[in-house]
């Protein structure tokens, strides 16, 4: 059976040949972890792993240690402290991953430091190193044989297999306190394959991980491990590639299940580039996509309920709210009646300045309405006009006088909301403005309306002159009676 040291020393750490060493401690309740690092770092992030499946995450800056109040229950622990450099972060561009194609990040790349420690009876251990079994002068020796070997029946391998031994359905058996499978390639012509791999069942170390791994002892990694303890179905892959995670019946390519809030974790460790951390999950408030580096802000979230094609962007680039078919770069379809429209487009504006009644700055309702509480402006400037043409301001007053104006109601809508103003028909034929009769522009209606207003002006102006005359005329008419009166 292993046994557990009680911690000591530092823990298992890989730093660059040519770097010097800094000094940075892990310090929980009743545990402190001194760790010999690589200087030059900027930031360090620490992800603690917890027996009961919580992750801890902790960051602090160079010269900092992690300090955690978490209290400790008893169990296995796994941390990792991953370091950033010095980096000048890409810009956003058109480059790969969307970063800039003519700013490229500048960085060191630091080895990550991790390891392992229990807590067992009010006590922690951490791992350290154990010797490695040799053969010795005291050992039996090797038998070889050189020939193929059959065995019709169970084999056991190992220090601790015994005589007797109860085997019941395995066909194979390694017993000892250290089981290992090695596969040694010994190709030597170019051109072959010659990686070494190991099946490896739980460290040899005190402390150590209940682990089963996959080891590439070539270049020195472990691509693949399952800690005991795993749930059942932690991994499945079912008979046409379906994978689950957490079921043994994965219903699409990739399943996840898990009774509380089933995600997916992008992790950009750092080194070249910023350590950036997103997440996306679901559960029964929402689906969502957290900046988790940002604060754990929730810049994207879709509600349960929410209806077929909500936001749907098309081949083209159309995006469509509430249509699988938009037929502009923005088309909101909405099926409301006439007579009771709701707002689906509105811009609110909640600073503590704003009076409540007004929050409300710009509203599109369904039926067509526009609500503005503010300034609305159409572009009018000279550097944007052509082919100018001098008006007929009289000509112009008397199609006005012409133009039938009424009072009346959209179709549709409530009867007493009504409005006044001609038809764009009447306008069109009458003025020849705009590009159709079904509308006419706000500057087309003031334009006329101006123009007209000039003409009155032209006439008023005229009339004051006629008065004039006449006013003058007849104050000599009545100078001349006068005169002749005496």
């Amino acid at each position: 059976m292993k046994s557990f040291a009680r911690i000591a020393a530092v823990a298992a750490l890989f730093v660059a040949a040519d770097a010097s060493a800094a000094h940075l401690n892990i310090s929980l309740p009743g545990v402190s972890i001194p760790l010999d690092v690589t200087s030059g770092y900027s930031t360090a992030t620490l992800t603690l792993s917890m027996p009961d499946g919580r992750v801890l995450e902790s960051h602090v800056g160079a010269g900092s240690d992690f300090k955690l109040s978490q209290s400790l229950i008893a169990g296995q622990y796994r941390y990792r402290v991953d370091f950033a450099g010095y980096v000048n972060p890409s810009a956003a561009g058109n480059g790969a991953d969307g970063r800039s194609t003519n700013a490229a990040a500048q960085g060191v790349v630091f080895a990550p430091v991790q390891g392992t420690f229990r807590v067992d009876g009010g006590r922690a251990y951490v791992a350290s190193v154990a010797a490695a079994k040799t053969d010795s002068g005291a050992m039996p020796n090797d038998v070889v044989t050189p020939d193929d070997s059959i065995v019709q029946g169970s084999l056991c391998v190992g220090l601790d297999c015994v005589d007797g031994e109860s085997f019941g359905f395995d066909t194979l058996r390694l017993k000892e306190n250290n089981t290992r499978i090695h596969f040694m390639d010994t190709s030597v012509s170019a051109g072959f394959a010659n990686t070494n791999w190991q099946l490896t069942a739980n460290d040899s170390v005190s402390g150590g991980l209940n682990k089963f791994s996959i080891e590439d002892l070539t270049a020195a990694t472990v691509p693949f491990t399952v800690l005991g303890a795993a749930p059942n179905n932690a991994l499945y892959i079912d008979n046409i590639g379906r994978v689950g995670f957490g079921t043994s019946t994965p219903a699409l390519d990739l399943h996840i299940v898990s009774g509380d809030t089933p995600a997916v974790r992008f992790e950009q460790s750092g080194g070249a580039f910023s350590p950036q951390t997103w997440d996306v999950a679901g559960n029964e408030a929402n689906f969502f996509v957290r900046d988790l580096t940002g604060g754990s802000r929730l810049p994207f979230r879709i509600r349960p309920g929410a209806p077929t094609s909500s936001i749907d962007i098309a081949a083209s680039g159309f995006v469509g709210f509430g249509t699988a078919n938009p037929q502009t770069r923005i088309d909101v379809l909405n099926s409301t009646p006439l007579a009771a429209p709701v707002s689906v487009l509105r811009i609110s504006n909640t600073d503590g300045s704003v009076d409540p009644t007004q929050i409300e700055r710009f509203v599109v309702d369904s039926s067509g309405n526009v609500l503005a509480r503010g300034t609305i402006s159409q572009l009018s400037s000279r550097a944007a006009k052509e082919n100018f043409e001098p008006i007929d301001n009289r000509a112009l007053l008397a199609k006005l006088d012409a133009l039938p104006v009424s009072s009346w109601n959209y179709r549709g809508a409530p009867e007493q909301e009504r409005h006044i103003g001609p038809v764009a028909e009447d306008f069109h034929a009458a003025f020849e403005l705009g590009a159709s009769n079904r509308y006419i522009a706000p500057t087309d209606m003031a334009g006329v309306a101006l123009a007209s207003v000039k003409a009155l002006q032209q006439e008023v102006e005229e009339r004051d002159a006629k008065i004039e005359q006449l006013e003058a005329r007849l104050r000599k008419l009545e100078a001349r009676l006068d005169a002749d009166a005496h």
